[in-house]
């Protein structure tokens, strides 16, 4: 399974402030990224960054791996 996370020149993520959210567009903190489980929803991303502001350059997308396989299953019981 693949995640993707927009990145800009300056090092920091995308996130995601949702229906009338706050605070920063762009974070220095991968935890506080946006991350996607489909390509072309960060290629969107970096589509409407790149024809809406020109002058920051074209972000770059950030592809993470992981191994279902090795996927740990946490006890949720209540003690």
């Amino acid at each position: 399974m693949n995640l993707y996370v927009v990145r800009n020149r300056d090092g920091q993520f995308f996130r995601a402030k949702g229906r009338d959210g706050g605070g920063k567009t762009w974070v220095n903190e991968l935890e506080k990224a946006k991350f996607y489980a489909k390509l072309g929803q960060a290629k969107s991303r970096v589509t409407f960054f790149t024809k809406e502001y020109p002058k920051y350059g074209c972000p770059d997308i950030l592809e993470f791996t992981l191994d279902v396989a090795a996927a740990k299953v946490m006890d949720m019981k209540v003690t």
